[in-house]
């Protein structure tokens, strides 16, 4: 027994001693990669060369973004997941790429849990569902009609497995209603096919139907948060009409699966200190996004809880990759 607390002891203030070596060691020793999986241009991209413009503030080395686009996210989150994990390359990713994509597509080439290891939850923002002005003015107006005429209206959506998709389908399935999915090729084209009475409405984030809501051309009926937000301070959350509805998005920082503990958490606390930088604050709050800004424990297990609510609902709703 005493051997054994001996060793024991000895496995201890090793594993002490490593960990402690690991925090003083110097980090980043070169130019930081944040891969964003989508196009230049997009909301994503936006993000990206904001959190890299605080991070090389903080970090005193360049911060390159690197856009590497397709199959829904998935090329550049394998990218990521085979990098080495010394915190050099990182991956910045939504729901779409992680939690919602691995609920439709049991064959996508990573676990959006096991594969990778949060750094933080940076940011979150709610969606807005809005519709055409000709198809409801309220949110009681609007499921109203929809169960006096089930499966009549029309939802537009960025394509099955999408953010925009899964808000829309949670609605159906807490509502109670029935309504038809119209996929397009993003936020923007779905919004034009509102406004132009193609489809009846639309799931979409603030910042992105702001100027259409602004101008009257489309109505907003619910948030997706819990509570009113600012920007829309007279427009009801949708919980109070649909109990326990809540769905925002979010976007967290993540590293290769093995990256040493010690390590996100020092990148954790450099990401938090980028991302309170009074001119990067602000941007973030121009762009509707509210800190998160957990810690990996708490990243990790608020991802863990978003997989299983989509996971929960592409079953119950029969959702599949096409």
């Amino acid at each position: 027994m005493k051997l054994f607390c001996f060793i024991a002891a000895g496995l201890l203030g090793a594993s002490a001693s490593a960990a402690l070596a690991q925090s003083a060691a110097p980090f980043p020793t070169r130019p930081v990669t944040l891969v964003v999986p989508f196009a230049p241009g997009g909301a994503s991209d936006g993000m990206g060369r904001l959190f890299a413009q605080g991070l090389t503030e903080i970090w005193k080395v360049p911060v390159i973004v690197e856009n590497r686009p397709g199959a829904s996210g998935t090329i550049g989150g394998e990218f990521v997941r085979r990098a080495a994990p010394d915190g050099h390359t990182l991956l910045l990713a939504g729901p779409a790429t992680l939690t919602i994509l691995a609920a439709v597509n049991p064959r996508i080439p990573y676990d959006p849990v096991k594969d990778f290891a949060p750094v933080s939850v940076a940011v979150s923002y709610p969606y807005v569902l809005t519709a055409n002005t000709s198809v409801a003015k309220t949110l009681p107006d609007l499921l109203a009609h929809l169960k006096q005429q089930p499966g009549k209206l029309t939802y537009a959506s960025s394509g099955v497995g999408t953010t925009t998709h899964f808000m829309a389908e949670l609605f159906k399935a807490m509502a109670g209603v029935d309504m038809m999915n119209v996929p397009y090729q993003g936020v923007g084209p779905g919004m034009n096919a509102v406004m132009a009475n193609h489809v009846s409405m639309l799931f979409a984030p603030v910042n992105e139907v702001g100027p259409a809501l602004q101008s009257g051309k489309l109505t907003a009926l619910g948030v997706t948060s819990a509570q009113r937000i600012p920007e829309l301070p007279d427009v009801p959350a949708i919980t109070e009409f649909v109990k326990g509805y809540t769905a925002d998005s979010w976007i967290s920082v993540l590293a290769p699966a093995s990256t040493p503990p010690v390590l996100l958490e020092r990148m954790s606390n450099d990401l938090r200190s980028a991302l309170t930088l009074p001119d990067i604050a602000r941007k973030l709050k121009e762009m509707g996004l509210t800190q998160v800004l957990n810690r990996p424990g708490e990243a990790r297990d608020a991802i863990e809880a978003d997989a299983a609510t989509w996971r929960t609902l592409a079953k119950q709703m029969n959702i599949k990759a096409q």
